[in-house]
């Protein structure tokens, strides 16, 4: 079983120089100016160099148009 990593330490685990981002996000506008979403995000650097312990995170958004 993997170790946890957290804080401080999750940052610096992502090893290499270039990392890759992917993201899925889902929106409901509730009205002309305002939205709601959830999203999911994955941050590693695809495997190319040890270790690739990567970055899950999900996100609540609220959005307001000005």
């Amino acid at each position: 079983m993997g170790k946890t990593i957290t804080g401080d330490d999750r940052v610096r685990s992502l090893s290499g120089s270039v990392n890759f981002r992917t993201t899925f996000d889902v929106s409901h506008r509730l009205n002309e100016k305002t939205k709601l979403g959830i999203g999911l995000m994955h941050i590693s650097n695809g495997g190319y160099e040890d270790p690739n312990h990567g970055l899950e995170a999900l996100r609540f958004t609220l959005g307001r148009d000005f």
